[in-house]
């Protein structure tokens, strides 16, 4: 057999892309997320990005349009990729109920947004192996 590596093994599920996988975040707390690359996330952020296309590609923005962007990408985010979750606290110990509203506002927080967009990013996620590791563990 030849050296190298296989094709399929960049194979993800495209279902779970979709539909999202759960993300243990820790100490109970679990995350579903969808992949970054699902439809609906890039028809709404294209539609709703449409005027600023062109000076997009060209690179020059202005405070004003940077923020639409960054706004338009947090509501996308909120209804397209972070589907759901259990276990989030908020500061009195009480779960946060999962509402477009509470995601959106959970997002709105750097961090908690970096850590999302980063494994809605990674296809490793979305790989039927990934997916069955994650299970067994």
């Amino acid at each position: 057999m030849a050296k190298g590596i296989k094709l399929s093994l960049f194979k993800t599920d495209k279902v779970k892309e979709t539909e999202g996988v759960w993300y243990d975040f820790g100490e109970g707390c679990k995350l579903k997320i969808a992949r970054v690359t699902r439809p609906e996330f890039r028809e709404y952020t294209t539609s709703n990005l449409k005027s600023l296309m062109k000076i997009i590609r060209r690179g020059r923005l202005s405070k004003e349009e940077t923020d639409k962007i960054e706004q338009v990408t947090l509501e996308g985010y909120a209804k397209y990729i972070l589907i759901d979750w259990k276990g989030l606290l908020n500061d009195d110990g009480e779960e946060i109920p999962y509402t477009y509203e509470n995601a959106l506002e959970a997002l709105s927080i750097d961090d908690f947004n970096k850590e999302v967009s980063s494994f809605a990013e990674d296809g490793d996620n979305y790989r039927n192996d990934y997916i069955e590791e994650s299970v067994k563990n």
